[in-house]
């Protein structure tokens, strides 16, 4: 016949087996109704989700027509600007030039000139 040679560690080990074996076979079984409801509350989050991103996409639209108004109004002013300072230059350089008809000028021509005005203002 057979001679079993049984000790304290084989026992202890054949009833862990045993337990696990019996564990898995009469393990309770989850509600089907539990993921349903996971199922409702992940779709209600989802859905509140959608609606903020749907906002956020309605506030960055806005924000991007507004900055590109803004960058139309810079790039006006800009050119304005360049415009002024184109002028400012050009007046910088006739500072100091004399005007061809000044310079041809003698007295006759200046006192003529003074007396044309003069009678002009009255």
């Amino acid at each position: 016949m057979f001679k079993f040679n049984i000790d304290i560690k084989t026992i202890i080990i054949v009833l862990l087996g045993l337990i696990i074996i019996f564990m898995f076979l009469f393990r309770p079984s989850k509600d089907i109704n539990m993921y349903e409801e996971e199922i409702n509350i992940l779709n209600q989050k989802n859905k509140m989700l959608i609606d903020i991103n749907d906002s956020i996409i309605l506030l960055n639209n806005n924000l991007h027509t507004e900055i590109e108004n803004l960058n139309q109004s810079v790039d006006s002013v800009n050119l304005i600007l360049n415009k002024n300072e184109e002028e400012i230059n050009k007046l910088k350089r006739k500072k100091g030039e004399i005007y061809k008809h000044v310079n041809s000028m003698d007295a006759n021509g200046v006192t003529s000139g003074l007396s044309d005005y003069l009678n002009r203002k009255h």
